[in-house]
């Protein structure tokens, strides 16, 4: 029961750090 809990909670979070690490990446690409 809890894992369906925090499974939103994990994915929201893995899918915020990729969009901000990706982000990231894109705007040192775009110095270059």
């Amino acid at each position: 029961m809890f894992l369906q809990k925090y499974k939103g909670l994990i994915l929201g979070i893995v899918g915020a750090v990729i969009g901000v690490i990706s982000w990231v990446y894109l705007k040192d690409l775009d110095y270059i």
